[in-house]
């Protein structure tokens, strides 16, 4: 499910140039843009603990993974650069909450004896899907439109959050 998840992130940030300029943006856009999806995220990842307290960590990677699926739609469907910063709030609650709440899956989840081999395999599925986003993603940004591409991209996380719903339970982590 993470990697499918990571594979529409990749997708998008590593080809926002072509969404940005789909939405008529240039570069100095691509470059505003990227800042201010990067500063709203810092909130939610120093806060992180805070909202933990109250939501399970299986509960975290299941908003996340359905914020990835609101984001890859977002950015899809944004007509103009004005709703492409109206659709960089879901980076908060898809990439900024998932990267915390992963690395606490994994914590409270994987025996100890087991945590460093958890946490590889956590994060080494980002790099796989990031190899495939820019392999895949290159293609298909050469064949079809940018909104095309996201739409695909959107469905692929739609997967990932059925599977990362599925199977974010402790009890499966425990097997």
């Amino acid at each position: 499910g993470t990697a499918l998840l990571y594979f529409s992130h990749n997708v998008l940030t590593s080809f926002f140039i072509n969404v940005v300029r789909a939405a008529g943006g240039d570069t100095a856009d691509l470059g505003r843009i990227t800042g201010f999806m990067a500063l709203i995220e810092i909130p939610v990842m120093l806060f992180y603990d805070r909202f933990a307290r109250r939501v399970s960590a299986p509960v975290c990677m299941r908003i996340a993974a359905a914020g990835f699926v609101a984001k890859a739609l977002a950015f899809a469907l944004a007509p103009n650069v004005p709703a492409l910063y109206a659709a960089c709030i879901f980076q908060t609650v898809s990439f900024a909450l998932i990267t915390p709440a992963s690395v606490r899956y994994v914590t409270l989840y994987v025996p100890a004896s087991d945590a460093a081999k958890g946490q590889s395999v956590a994060f080494g599925v980002t790099t796989l899907a990031s190899v495939f986003a820019t392999s895949i993603g290159g293609v298909m940004f050469d064949a079809m439109s940018a909104r095309s591409v996201l739409l695909i991209s959107a469905a692929v996380a739609a997967v990932g959050a059925a599977a990362t719903a599925a199977f974010s339970s402790p009890e499966r982590a425990a097997r």
